[in-house]
């Protein structure tokens, strides 16, 4: 190489032609390529399997860029590796927030309408340092448990912090078809062979869009606490029962079938399950007269 820069060339054998050069470089950038996506491979899995138990909670992530569809968390970690994890500003957004994209400040501004005659504001800037949690979790709507996609981590939630904090169920949203173990794969060879399974495969697909739209519609109650947790196990599925008070609106309702999201939170560690309604009781309330 230093020949192609006018140097005294030693041996004539070691002059490379142009060709040669652009033959030699393109090679060498196809390798350090396959090397440097190869990394990214075994990093995402060694994360994946991390994740495999539970998801994390991160409390040193950083925003990176601000975009009309994206914004790039930037998840730092032990080793000089950043992992950046794509969050759609559709899973921000609901029937109750609306988004608005500034091209010159590459921020992204966030309207929240909170009751009848509240909005709230939040403003996200690109590369910011603005307060901010997430929790990152695997994405277990893909039915491979270590495959290496883009989207094999997600952010499942997002806090934003300041004067008012902002939560945002971003994996909910993001993939729906979480809300279900793979209706359409576990019975998929029977489908043409007995009819009892095609219905019940079909009804599990109806349900789980049922979900999503009701999520992305944000038509869901508002987090509350789970009181006097109790598990049980059946012959083949794990069920809880718990006491909760949800404060409904007068076109609001609980009944069976619904989607019941519970999360447990231990120090860094988070774990999300997903499930339906299956039993209802109303608690018995007290009346001084």
């Amino acid at each position: 190489f230093k020949c192609q820069l006018g140097c005294r060339v030693s041996y004539p054998h070691l002059l490379l032609s142009q060709r040669d050069l652009d033959e030699a470089i393109a090679r060498t950038n196809c390798r350090m390529a396959a090397e440097s996506f190869g990394l990214h491979i075994f990093r995402t899995i060694s994360k994946m399997r991390e994740l495999s138990g539970s998801g994390q909670q991160v409390l040193d992530a950083v925003i990176g860029g601000v975009s009309p569809k994206y914004i790039h968390i930037l998840v730092p970690s032990e080793t000089t590796h950043t992992l950046d994890l794509p969050v759609p500003v559709s899973s921000l957004c609901s029937s109750t927030c609306v988004s608005e994209y500034d091209a010159a400040t590459h921020s992204l501004k966030l309207t929240m309408q909170n009751g009848r005659d509240h909005v709230d504001t939040l403003r996200i800037h690109s590369w910011s340092t603005q307060p901010m949690t997430c929790v990152i979790s695997r994405n277990y709507s893909q039915p491979i448990p270590h495959h290496a996609s883009s989207n094999s981590i997600v952010v499942w939630e997002i806090r934003f912090h300041g004067e008012k904090d902002f939560t945002f169920l971003t994996g909910l949203k993001s993939f729906p078809e979480s809300f279900s173990s793979w209706p359409d794969l576990a019975d998929w060879h029977l489908l043409d062979r007995k009819v009892e399974t095609y219905a019940k495969v079909w009804s599990r697909i109806k349900m789980c869009q049922v979900h999503a739209a009701a999520v992305s519609s944000d038509a869901y109650t508002p987090a509350t606490a789970a009181n006097d947790l109790k598990w049980f196990r059946t012959s083949d599925a794990w069920h809880f029962e718990c006491h909760i008070d949800v404060k409904l609106s007068e076109y609001r309702w609980v009944c069976e079938g619904d989607l019941a999201v519970l999360s447990l939170d231990r120090g860094s560690r988070c774990a999300r399950l997903q499930g339906t309604l299956l039993q209802i009781k109303a608690a018995k309330q007290t009346r001084e007269d």
